[in-house]
């Protein structure tokens, strides 16, 4: 997808190493867009941090020396996953979701009217895996999944959110 900054003068576009590169520690990312919106962004940046871990720069312009290598084993592994998502929600009768066209980010909807808050507590709090419950999108029936991550820890996260999946399946239909 084209960045949103070359879309329209009143977007925005923000992006970091931490997703495409594998690199979230580092913290370092950068905005196009609007000069005023950059400046105010870089304004606010300023007071939380003043400047980025020299080590973590050393970090990114190595990563960013190999961009090609990188990149490309990214999209490799997000293809990998993005199948392997799009075949377990296939399977799954209590979700249903449109597949993402971008990104690395899925957002599952409950079939029935439900909140997905408890689905993700429980998930969390029993088997230490993350999903984020949709009320904080103004959405209460969807979650948020992430599927960036290696192949295994997304496949076992999906085999843990089925569990939590049928375990709360008897709450929905009461």
């Amino acid at each position: 997808m084209p960045p949103a900054a070359t879309l329209s003068d009143r977007a925005i576009s923000m992006t970091t190493m931490s997703k495409s590169y594998g690199l979230p520690g580092i913290r370092i990312g950068w905005i196009a867009g609007p000069m005023g919106m950059v400046e105010s962004v870089r304004a606010v940046r300023e007071q939380l941090t003043i400047c980025n871990s020299v080590i973590g720069e050393a970090i990114a312009f190595a990563a960013l020396k190999q961009r090609d290598v990188l990149l490309n084993k990214s999209r490799e592994r997000l293809r990998r996953n993005l199948k392997a998502l799009n075949y377990w929600m296939a399977h799954q009768d209590m979700l249903e979701s449109v597949e993402p066209e971008g990104g690395v980010v899925a957002f599952p909807r409950l079939k029935r009217d439900a909140s997905t808050e408890p689905i993700c507590r429980t998930l969390a709090t029993k088997y230490r895996t993350f999903a984020i419950p949709g009320y904080g999108f103004e959405t209460d029936r969807h979650l948020r999944i992430g599927f960036g991550e290696e192949t295994d820890e997304l496949s076992e996260g999906l085999k843990r959110l089925k569990q939590t999946l049928d375990e709360y399946a008897p709450k929905l239909r009461s």
